[in-house]
């Protein structure tokens, strides 16, 4: 039954009766995070994926991978480590181009003492932001230094429109 359907599908299509769909159907996103720091032999090199123009600003020899999250869909949810993220993204049509607008929430596990003395987690946000992104290009979410450690945490992401 399955393989008659698909025969019947299959030759509609070829005489235009069924088309495929038009347009988008999805964004792909990839977002790394990564840490940079002077200390040499870091683990899972990533200085590739790091723009040059940030490393000139950063001024940081080792670029290490802390996490990757490949996404698909408008909306996502992603967990890298201790970090949680969420994306809320639509393509719009500007002067006939295709852009990726986004929302983008990364927040960090990290310890706290209630009222009453006790330990927990509480989330940490750590980057929220919106932009607007060209199918295929790279954006740096945020780069920051962690206080007194010699070290800057690098988020990026690539978007990709899905045909």
């Amino acid at each position: 039954m399955t393989k008659t359907i698909l025969l019947f599908l299959i030759a509609a299509m070829s005489l235009g009766a069924v088309a495929p769909a038009e347009g988008p159907t999805g964004i792909q996103f990839v977002v790394r995070v990564i840490e940079a720091s002077s200390e040499p032999g870091a683990p899972n090199d990533a200085s590739e994926v790091v723009p040059a123009e940030l490393k000139e600003i950063l001024r940081h020899t080792a670029y290490s991978q802390v996490g990757v999250a490949i996404l698909r869909g408008r909306d996502a949810e992603f967990s890298l480590g201790n970090m949680v993220g969420e994306i809320d993204a639509e393509i719009v049509d500007r002067g006939g181009d295709q852009l990726i607008k986004f929302d983008l929430e990364l927040a960090e596990k990290v310890p706290v003492i209630d009222d009453d003395g006790e330990a927990g987690y509480d989330w940490r946000p750590i980057i929220e932001t919106a932009d607007v992104a060209r199918d295929g290009e790279d954006v740096v979410l945020g780069a920051s230094s962690m206080s007194g450690s010699g070290k800057a945490m690098i988020v990026l992401m690539n978007v990709k429109i899905i045909r």
